[in-house]
């Protein structure tokens, strides 16, 4: 796929070492530096999820197939994207980053461009996210489908751009809206998840705050109740939880 062939060059401002500017990045914008980025071993259940999600559905596409990647950022999932004929879109220009655009505002791609669009974690960072909907089903080739995950029971992020959290009923009438079919929403992660994720923020802040306890026995306390976490862990996992509290949802859908 030759970006130039498929991009709305009227709207262009500018390349620059091979990535086309649609848009300045904007001035609020820091951009992530997560240092776990690359290490699996230290990846959040949420993310290990996402992952699994996304390789299984795009492990038997062929590798012909082009795919757009929405608010890649740091392209946490490069080994599975970057093998396709991949378009990487965000804010802001990181390392692997092809247009850097404000995708709120429109995608600047001609029609039916692409077979597969992914959005990791995005929706909730849009304050209009029909309109985005819209534009993925227009770039969308006939036949073609849109991969998603969003988080719920999870706390606010990437202020001042965390808008939504959804709920799968809400998430089936905005893909509707935006006249997707075949729709399939998973929960993902249920309450052992969300409860390890609030005790390991406790520690942390705990750690990082505390007055009156010493900051070694936190380490200490907390380093035990990991411990107990992680042996317990395979009983907990039997126990499915509650199917409407998740940590996020993953989702698909297809453009006919």
């Amino acid at each position: 796929m030759g970006l130039e062939q498929i991009i709305l060059k009227d709207r262009l401002i500018k390349e620059k070492k091979g990535v086309f500017y649609f848009s300045d990045v904007p001035a609020d914008i820091r951009p992530s530096t997560d240092e776990n980025a690359a290490n699996k071993n230290k990846w959040s259940f949420w993310r290990k999820e996402n992952f699994r999600f996304f390789n299984e559905e795009l492990s038997g596409i062929s590798k012909e197939k082009t795919v757009l990647d929405i608010g890649a950022g740091q392209s946490d999932f490069k080994e599975i994207i970057f093998k396709f004929n991949k378009c990487s879109l965000d804010f802001y220009p990181y390392p692997g980053v092809d247009v850097v655009c404000d995708f709120t505002s429109g995608l600047p791609f001609k029609d039916d461009s692409f077979d597969v669009v992914i959005l990791s974690n995005v929706l909730e960072h849009i304050a209009e996210p029909k309109n985005l909907l819209k534009e993925c089903y227009r770039v969308l080739k006939p036949q073609g489908m849109v991969l998603g995950a969003v988080p719920f029971l999870i706390k606010i992020h990437q202020r001042p751009y965390d808008f939504y959290r959804y709920t799968d009923v809400n998430l089936e009438y905005i893909l509707k809206k935006a006249n997707f079919s075949e729709i399939k929403i998973t929960p993902a992660l249920m309450i052992y998840i969300i409860v390890f994720n609030a005790i390991t923020e406790f520690f942390i802040d705990l750690i990082k705050k505390s007055s009156f306890l010493p900051k070694l026995f936190c380490r200490a306390v907390w380093k035990i109740v990991r411990l107990g976490f992680k042996l317990f862990s395979p009983f907990l996992k039997k126990y499915p939880g509650d199917k409407d509290s998740p940590l996020g949802y993953l989702f698909k859908a297809a453009k006919f």
